[in-house]
This record gives structure tokens, sequence and C-alpha cells, in this order.
């Protein structure tokens, strides 16, 4: 008893951290006659303790290293040896190894709060929507929109909300005389960055502007036409919101007066912009072919910046590197035959192979009845001037291979018969010339004439005419 009892005298910490370490190294008591094996597990919580104490009052950890070390030798040898010389103890009961105490469970962690919040924005998203789109009145959602005008979310679902009632019954009507499209150039100013919204809100004007003469003159009053330029240069690269630019600026030159307005904003300077850069989707250059085309109809102060600024020695190289694009094709025909009619352009025209490049056309797409149309129509434009050219570069075997590759398609032999007409005028021998080298036109001619009655007396003149010798 008095060995225990010294021996848990001789554990218990001290204040000192020198005390500590002699107590674990040096038990004198345990020599001594009937010495019994007292219960480790105090012991060793006393050597925990004491390592603790240790390490916490030496910074340097020094002694800690020490006393590791001496620790790992000891338990090498099984052994931890007295002063005395006595019997050692095992450093372990039972010499079981250490069990360490398990590692407390990490916290759950709560959600990000940027995840709620985006939870929260979507809800609120919805309740907007749905009160948006329970909105049925244009003046309604004009003066949401002007409420609003900050929030670019709230401007987009208005667009979309008054594009739906635009195609109910007198939902134009409606949304003109509110002047809407006033107020949705206002948000494309305002959030000239967001593309989201400059396309719900282009989308919306190139369907407005389509259908309403009112909505075109708003557009251009209102400085529509300026603000599209810069959307049109800021997002070039931007096929899809371009071409709706590009659409709404042509929709609005449909006639003369509107036409004058659009050609006092630069538009042409633009147009011509568009065809020089390299790294331009072709359906943006396109879309500004067909706009041009819109314009050199009506303008003839358009069509003059446009051959004065070297536009056809951008445009014909698009038309040629563009030939197996069908709609391309068709653009560019339009933008010939708009030009063509200013009589004293046709010589610039031939001159920069606008003609071969028509020939091109028809001959790359044969089967396509839009590109045939277009291609009949631009040859038209260049007749005064380029008959001899039609028929010396094979120009006329594509106008007869469209009247059997399209005999039951009444708007493409209306268009081939005109040119076909307008060219016997020309020349007294290409009746014999055209009836010599095409002799299965005059089948299909009497088939264009049995089958379309709009098409019968343009038949009959030109069967007329190949008969006389």
């Amino acid at each position: 008893a008095q060995a225990v009892d010294s021996h848990s005298a001789h554990d218990e910490p001290s204040s000192g951290h020198n005390t500590s370490n002699k107590s674990i190294m040096s038990n004198d008591s345990s020599s001594a006659p009937g010495y019994t094996r007292p219960d480790m597990t105090s012991s060793f919580a006393s050597v925990q303790s004491t390592s603790v104490s240790v390490s916490s009052n030496h910074s340097s950890g020094h002694l800690q290293q020490n006393y590791v070390e001496e620790s790992h030798d000891d338990e090498r040898k099984g052994l931890l040896k007295d002063d005395g010389g006595g019997e050692g103890l095992s450093l372990y009961e039972n010499d079981e190894p250490e069990v360490q105490a398990p590692e407390p469970e990490p916290e759950p962690k709560p959600e990000p709060r940027e995840r709620r919040g985006r939870s929260r924005r979507s809800s609120t998203s919805v309740q907007f929507a749905e009160y948006i789109f329970s909105l049925v009145d244009f003046q309604d959602l004009v003066d949401t929109m002007n409420d609003t005008h900050a929030q670019a979310k709230m401007q987009i679902l208005c667009c979309d909300a008054m594009l739906r009632l635009m195609k109910t019954p007198d939902g134009m009507r409606d949304f003109s005389e509110v002047r809407g499209s006033v107020t949705v150039i206002d948000a494309i100013d305002e959030h000239f960055k967001s593309r989201d919204l400059l396309m719900a809100a282009y989308e919306l004007l190139s369907y407005a502007t389509s259908v309403s003469i009112a909505v075109k003159n708003h557009v251009i009053e209102f400085d529509g036409i300026v603000l599209s330029n810069r959307v049109g240069q800021e997002y070039v690269t931007d096929s899809e919101l371009s071409q709706l630019v590009w659409k709404v600026i042509s929709n609005c030159c449909d006639g003369t007066n509107r036409t004058k307005q659009v050609v006092d904003k630069n538009v042409v300077s633009y147009v011509l912009h568009v065809l020089c850069c390299e790294d331009i989707c072709t359906g943006t250059q396109g879309a500004a072919v067909d706009c041009m085309a819109n314009i050199a109809k009506h303008s003839s102060k358009g069509r003059i910046q446009f051959i004065q600024g070297e536009g056809m020695s951008v445009f014909v190289p698009f038309m040629f590197m563009t030939e197996s694009i069908g709609l391309a094709q068709v653009q560019c025909c339009g933008l010939i035959s708009a030009l063509g009619k200013d009589d004293k352009l046709n010589d610039s025209l031939i001159g920069e192979g606008c003609l071969l490049q028509v020939n091109g056309a028809m001959s790359a797409h044969p089967k396509d009845p839009d590109v045939q149309e277009a291609c009949c129509k631009a040859f038209v434009a260049l007749m005064p001037m380029g008959h001899q050219e039609i028929m010396e570069f094979g120009g006329f075997g594509f106008l007869a291979a469209a009247l059997e590759n399209h005999q039951n398609n009444g708007s493409v032999l209306k268009e081939v018969l005109y040119v076909i007409g307008k060219l016997i005028r020309c020349d007294s021998l290409y009746p014999q010339m055209i009836s010599t080298n095409f002799p299965e036109i005059r089948q299909h001619l009497q088939h264009a004439s049995m089958s379309y009655p709009a098409c019968k007396e343009k038949c009959d003149f030109i069967l007329d005419r190949m008969s006389v010798r």
C-alpha cells in the first residue's frame, strides 16, 4: 500500500516542468519489496498531461523533443527503466497500443448564401413574369417599363409581353397608339450593354416595322436609326442580333421619304463597313446587302453613295464568295436589280462583273426557285446595256434550263418569260438564234401557255417571233 501511495504521489503533475519530467523517468519506490504493478491508465493520463504542459510552457519545443525521443527509445526496448535498476514498467498496460480519440465529425456547412439568393431572385422573377403577362393593355405595359426603366429584366419581360399582344387582333394598332416603340427605343439606349434586352427589343421592332407604318415613322423620328447604327457597330460579330438590327433598318426603307431620312443617318457607310470586315458572318453581311437593296430602290443619293464609296469593289467579291449560299445570292441579285434601275450605273455594274455573277448564281442553284426568280430580275435590270453579254456568255442557256426545271412554278415562269421577251426586242436576230440553238424551248413555251393563262400572252408573243424567218 505504501508503494502504491508513493507511486501515486510521484505521478501527480507538479507546477514545474523539471519535476514533472523527473517523476516520469525516476520511480524509486518501484524497487521496494512487495511492489505491486499499479494501474497504468492513470499513469498514462499523467504522461499525456505532462506532455501537454511541457509543450505549452516551452514554445521552443526542446524539452518536448527530448521527451519524445526518450519515449521512442524506451518503446523500442519495450520497457521504461528506473534509476534504481528495478523492474521495468511497460508504457502501455498489457502492451496494447494507444487508442486514438475519434476525430469530431465536421459540422454540416450551411448552403451558400448566393444559392439562396438565386432561388429568391428566381422566385421573384417568376412573380414579375406572371404579373406582366397578366397585363392585357399596352398602356399598362408602357407604364411598367417607365416605372422600372432601370431594371433590364423587367424591360425584357415587358418587351416579350408586348410582342405577344401585337399578334392579337388590333394589337398593332394599340401598340402604335401608345407609342410603345418609343419606350422600347429608350430601353435600348439605357441598357445598351445588355444583349438579352437588345435581342428582345429588336425582335419586337423587327416584327412591328414589318407591318406598321406608324412604328416605322416612330423609329426614324425618335433616333431609332441612329441607335441601331451604334448597336450594329458594337455587336457586329453577333450574327443573330446584327441581322435583327439590319432588318429593322431595312423595313424602314420602304418609301422615298422614309428612305431619304434613313440615308441621312449615314447608314450607307455602315453597310460598306460591314462588307469590308473579314471576320463577320455571311448572314450579317447578307442582311446589310439586303438593307442596301431597299435603300437603292428608293434613293438615288443612296445609290450614288454606295458606288462612290467603292461599294462594288467589296460587293462583287462577296457575291462570288457566297455563290453556294442561295439566300446570299438572292440578296445580292436584289441589290443588282435596285442599282440597275439607274441606267447610268449599267455600264459600271456590267464592268464590275455583276452579269457574270448572276450567270454563276443561276448555274449554282438551278433547282432553287427563289434564286432563279431573283436572277431573272437582275437580268432585266442589266438588259439595256447587257443584252449582248447575256447572249454571248451563256445567259440564255440558263433561262432555257429554268423553263424546263420550273415548268410547274408560275412565279418563276413569269419572270423567265419576261426576260426572254425583252431580249428578243433588243435585237431582231435573237429569235432566230434562240430557235436554232434551243429548239426544245418551243415545247416549254407551249406548256407554259396552256398551264398558266397569265403567261399565255408572253408565250404567244415569243413563239410568234421565233416563227418569223
